[in-house]
């Protein structure tokens, strides 16, 4: 009995793995609202923070909108940064000669870094890189990811299920682990830093906005510094002070 338990354990462990590496491969979910029969004339790319929830986190920025809109939402069976630039720059489903806006949140930017056909992007709160996070989470992050990388691996499918609370999506161990060792270990190239405009907060928990700043290297026209916490833009508050924020880049920037 105890064999039959240990062969059903490692067939858990082992297929789980397999899929997530090399089948799934941490791809992002995209959802694409264009209005049949409709010739857009501007995309917006909308890339989600760490809690998965971009249809939630960017329905208060007004001056985010466009003909097209594109949701890139992390998978439950985890993420890879990678992958999911290589996902989304070979993506069809944006429109042909359309200019196309790219919006993120912290996590997110990760991604926005990488995607080549985009002519502006909008980083609220960006982590695109270990070095831009404040020294407690510079420290804590790399090692809550091994420890949970190693439990998820263990838990095998069980990871993958929906189990942790999260509003309007689906959230399990395996992405959380993901996205920490993302955010802690995996160093990123500084891609399309002038593309990029970049929105910080003030009292933000998890970023040195000094090493933000530092990363992206751009004209202080292109950085605005609003009084709220890290990536709040449902809250009803703060969404307003990054809505003014996103305008009075849009409007320097040009």
């Amino acid at each position: 009995m105890s064999r039959i338990i240990l062969v059903i354990l490692l067939l858990n462990i082992i297929s789980c793995f397999i899929f997530r590496r090399f089948i799934h491969r941490g791809r992002m979910e995209i959802l694409n609202f264009c209005p049949q029969g409709a010739r857009p004339k501007s995309c917006c790319l909308f890339l989600a923070g760490m809690m998965n929830q971009p249809g939630v986190a960017f329905s208060r920025l007004r001056t985010a909108t466009a003909d097209q809109m594109v949701y890139a939402e992390f998978s439950i069976f985890g993420w890879n940064a990678k992958e999911s630039i290589k996902q989304l720059n070979e993506y069809n489903g944006f429109i042909e000669h359309v200019p196309l806006t790219v919006f993120s949140i912290s996590v997110g930017d990760k991604v926005a870094r990488g995607i080549t056909e985009c002519k502006r992007i909008y980083a609220l709160n960006p982590c695109p890189s270990p070095e831009v996070l404040n020294f407690r989470f510079r420290i804590l992050s790399p090692v809550l990811a091994i420890v949970l990388e190693l439990i998820t691996f263990l838990l095998g499918w069980i990871a993958v299920l929906p189990i942790i609370p999260a509003d309007d999506t689906n959230y399990s161990l395996a992405l959380l682990a993901d996205q920490l060792f993302e955010i802690g270990i995996r160093r990123s190239k500084r891609r399309n830093i002038h593309r990029s405009c970049i929105v910080l907060s003030s009292r933000d928990e998890f970023l040195d906005n000094e090493k933000v700043k530092a990363y992206f290297w751009i004209n202080n026209h292109r950085i605005v510094e609003i009084d709220t916490q890290h990536g709040r833009t449902a809250d009803p508050e703060a969404s307003t002070l990054y809505n003014r924020a996103i305008l009075r880049l849009m409007t320097e920037s040009k």
